[in-house]
């Protein structure tokens, strides 16, 4: 097994990356799993000549894949599907936020095979502990231990949304709001529909990225004092009436309907309904939060969010001429996989990965749809070492 420094940017489809290097090119045959027509390495260069070479090549195959890319951004519906890879600049990944946690809480052995350094799922562990204290009694022992884990959990995946630098927080608002500016720039005609963005992130930096760059949105609330969630609120849009003697109404091109399927650091249960609170987020670090791991899977009431976004995300993603960009979203949600890989069999979906392909998740996702036509993946180093899927790099850079 050798190791990969640096990979070339590649764009696979049909099980082939059919852009492809030209200087500098070894190929690598020895990576376990992977096709050789898919990974191409390259050695550090050793001096200026191969330092040029290797620099035209990376821009030319950038260049390919930024043409490749365009006519997919005018697909009539495009949806957008952000991972909390994309806010990894104000917010450490689920992953690290877990190894953290298991080094402040007590009794980490009892988590079993969560308590393991090498398992950084903390979702799943709150879902596990969450479905044992249902069929535990109260009296038990165990219960109050086993509820304290539960809670000491989820006091730490919330502070680490909640409590993160203004800095890095605005760091990861400009580049979200390079994306949607973007987005919103080369979709103005009135036959697009407005952009769906998924997400499975509980944070609000995508809410406070639409607030700054003047972008209308809909989450799936209504009202403004007693915010309560109607998911009837995603059949509509906003229209521009400046001119009301005009035949015709133009909607309005900077609209977004956002659906948050694992719920929101601000979403909270009170019994009876779901509602939004509106304010600073260190006043949501308490209550019943409503995020996915958390819920109580046998309430039918608490069931109706979740039910619903999913039935969103279907709905959209068998819609003629639809387009999904992936972002950030490393694969581990298997019931999000099967709408996506179900859509893939509809001709007119294209579906656009920017990510790792060394990745465990996105490595089995494409090993199970390869020769699907219509799945694309892009990804790749620059000579710096930077990812290219990185959000940050590609708006700056591809998008």
């Amino acid at each position: 097994m050798i190791t990969i420094t640096k990979i070339y940017p590649y764009y696979i489809s049909s099980n082939q990356n059919n852009i492809k290097p030209t200087q500098g090119e070894r190929i690598s045959s020895d990576i376990n799993v992977y096709s050789k027509d898919l990974l191409y390495i390259f050695d550090d260069p050793h001096d200026e000549e191969d330092i040029q070479m290797l620099e035209k090549d990376f821009e030319e195959a950038l260049t390919k894949i930024t043409n490749r890319i365009k006519p997919f951004l005018l697909s009539k519906n495009i949806n957008l599907f952000i991972g909390s890879g994309c806010s990894i600049d104000a917010i450490p990944l689920m992953g690290k936020t877990f190894l953290n946690a298991k080094e402040k809480i007590e009794n980490v052995e009892y988590l079993g095979e969560y308590a393991l350094e090498s398992n950084k799922n903390i979702e799943a562990c709150l879902n596990w502990l969450n479905a044992g204290l249902e069929f535990l009694n109260e009296d038990d022992t165990k219960y109050e231990l086993y509820k304290k884990l539960y809670l000491d959990l989820l006091t730490e995946l919330k502070k680490s949304i909640i409590y993160t630098s203004k800095d890095k927080e605005n760091l990861a608002i400009e580049t979200y709001a390079k994306l949607f500016n973007l987005l919103f720039s080369v979709r103005k005609e009135d036959n697009h529909q407005p952009l769906n963005v998924f997400t499975t992130n509980y944070d609000l930096l995508i809410e406070r990225t639409f607030e700054s760059i003047s972008a209308h949105y809909i989450n799936g609330f209504t009202g403004v004092v007693n915010r309560l969630f109607d998911p009837s609120v995603f059949r509509l849009r906003y229209v521009d009436d400046e001119n009301r003697y005009r035949e015709k109404w133009d909607p309005v091109s900077r609209f977004a309907r956002l659906y948050k399927l694992h719920g929101s650091i601000n979403w909270f249960f009170n019994g009876e309904y779901i509602s939004e609170h509106i304010g600073n987020e260190t006043e949501f670090n308490g209550g019943e939060t409503v995020i996915y791991p958390t819920i109580n899977k046998h309430n039918q009431s608490l069931q109706t969010p979740y039910s619903e976004l999913f039935r969103e995300l279907s709905i959209n993603l068998q819609k003629p001429n639809t387009t999904m960009i992936i972002l950030g979203y490393g694969f581990p949600d298997e019931h999000i996989n099967q709408l996506i890989q179900q859509a893939l069999s509809n001709e007119t979906f294209n579906l656009i990965i920017f990510g790792d392909i060394t990745e465990e998740g996105l490595d089995k996702f494409h090993n199970q749809n390869k020769n699907k036509n219509n799945l694309h993946i892009i990804g790749g180093d620059t000579m710096e070492g930077l990812k290219i899927h990185y959000l940050s790099y590609l708006v700056n850079n591809i998008l």
